[in-house]
């Protein structure tokens, strides 16, 4: 059985229903956040690359 933090008292099925819902759509926000972080990233990464890979080409073509 799980007690009221103040009263002390058994919380009611509703309090429980409540405090697991808040505390799941909490852990769903910070997975939605590290995602959009990987995503952001993983695009950032992508832009890198193809940055370099236009400034290799554009060299390539003095040099050849």
């Amino acid at each position: 059985m799980v007690f009221h933090k103040y009263t002390r008292r058994p919380r009611t099925e509703l309090q429980n229903v409540r405090i697991f819902g808040s505390i799941f759509s909490r852990q769903l926000t910070l997975e939605k956040i590290s995602a959009d972080r990987q995503m952001t990233a993983q695009h950032i990464e992508t832009t890198n690359k193809i940055e370099f890979w236009e400034a290799e080409t554009f060299m390539n073509r003095f040099i050849l």
